[in-house]
């Protein structure tokens, strides 16, 4: 009775050792299946053998955009880097002649809290769908056999695009400058940064010789505009001090803080502080005051209807929590001139009173930036200054150290076809803005 007992005993071990085995062997048969499914980002997928004679650049953008999207719904890919119920708009081509499209999709991921979808700068819709648009420039080359392939060369957001402004600082140097960032403008092309093997480098001699910046080039913030650029305000070189902030955001699900990495000897010492625990960053900023006092400013959880902002005063290493912005909603850009007086821009709504909101007492209180309504140019019809003219952007500093604020106009609007700005000058810190004219 004994022997059968362990008879018995020792098949049910065999038994439950055969299912272990078993389960280990299809972990890892799947394991191996997920590390076989190919993705490809944005800027690396391309799409090949496209008739030259029948497919145009519309029906091109479309399968792009499909078989972009179709990598992310293979079974066989991990749950956070997984999408569903994916609906694509038609696509909308913008210029043909230079191969710009406008594409809108969106999509369930299939982790709820998955961050790998932060950099397609999605929003939240009220369906709780992610949503995107992307205004994209390809790349065409052609074939041999009377086919040609597309790629991505750059992606924009839709205001960018449709406001004009070109966030892409091909130049790299010392600060890229824009209106809608409110960044520093280099005082010389000298001071450059470059992104090569892998490192990130700066050089104060025109690019004779470079140091390396001891930043993981994963966790820099890029142009919504190209991969290679870095985010228009997020930098800033000179002898004086140079400056990069890093962070914000989710990197192969490690998420990164943010960080400001500086260097007072041209390169050859670097320290580094923690600013904040964000990992949702849409705009950086940061303004260089002096080697001792520097702004850094970040807007960060932005949806299609609200976003936040901070900013922090960072003295010989040490970070101070400044305060935060006028209201939460979407930005379009934030500058400050000194540890007192700021600006943030946000984004029009339908019956807003102004979008460019000041501070001069560090953020304690705001007010709204006040311009002068003016008088439209004759054959304007029934338009008024107040319903052309409604989105001001933060200023920036012209070469007589004057605050300029250019004000666009609102979607739809077909004064002088929609690209007539208004240029606003003020010759005392902000305090008061005069009208000088229009521009294109």
């Amino acid at each position: 009775m004994k022997q059968l007992r362990n008879a018995a005993l020792q098949l049910v071990l065999l038994g439950v050792l055969a299912v272990l085995i078993a389960l280990i062997a299809l972990s890892t048969v799947r394991g191996r299946a997920e590390n076989e499914a190919q993705i490809h980002s944005r800027y690396t997928f391309v799409v090949s053998g496209l008739s030259s004679s029948d497919v145009g650049l519309e029906e091109a953008a479309d399968t792009w955009e499909q078989k972009f999207l179709a990598q992310f719904t293979q079974s066989n890919l991990p749950s956070e880097k997984k999408i569903r119920n994916v609906r694509r708009e038609p696509v909308q081509v913008l210029d043909e002649d230079n191969n710009i499209v406008d594409l809108r999709f969106s999509f369930s991921p299939d982790s709820s809290d998955s961050e790998f979808f932060s950099s397609w700068g999605a929003v939240m819709t009220s369906s709780g769908n992610l949503s995107c648009e992307w205004v994209v420039t390809f790349n065409r080359e052609e074939g041999t056999d009377q086919t040609y392939s597309i790629s991505v060369s750059t992606i924009q957001k839709p205001e960018d695009y449709k406001s004009g402004l070109q966030t892409d600082d091909t130049s790299k140097s010392g600060q890229a400058e824009t209106m809608g960032s409110g960044t520093q403008t280099a005082s010389s092309s000298n001071y450059l940064y470059r992104i090569r093997n892998s490192s990130l480098q700066v050089s104060f001699n025109g690019g004779n010789s470079y140091a390396n910046v001891p930043l993981e080039v994963t966790r820099l913030p890029y142009s919504s505009t190209s991969a290679e650029e870095l985010a228009a305000g997020s930098y800033y070189v000179s002898p004086d001090i140079t400056a990069f902030l890093s962070g914000g955001m989710v990197v192969d699900g490690t998420r990164a803080p943010v960080s400001l990495t500086y260097s007072t000897d041209m390169g050859r010492t670097w320290k580094s502080v923690a600013i904040d625990e964000i990992y949702d960053v849409d705009l950086y900023y940061l303004r260089v005051v002096s080697p001792d006092d520097i702004i850094v400013a970040l807007g960060y959880s932005r949806t299609d209807q609200t976003e936040y902002s901070k900013f922090y005063y960072v003295s010989d290493g040490s970070v101070r929590t400044g305060g935060s912005g006028y209201k939460n909603q979407p930005l379009t850009g934030i500058m400050f001139l000194n540890d007192n007086v700021g600006f943030f821009s946000y984004a029009y709504e339908e019956g807003d009173e102004g979008t460019l909101y000041e501070t001069r007492d560090g953020g304690k209180t705001f007010q709204l930036v006040q311009l002068d309504s003016q008088q439209l140019d004759s054959g304007s019809g029934n338009l008024t200054w107040n319903s052309v003219f409604v989105q001001a952007l933060v200023p920036k500093l012209d070469d007589q150290g004057n605050l300029v604020v250019y004000v666009t106009q609102g979607g739809g609007t077909k004064y002088n076809n929609g690209k007539t700005t208004a240029r606003y000058v003020s010759t005392d810190e902000g305090k008061t803005f005069t009208y000088t004219g229009q521009t294109d």
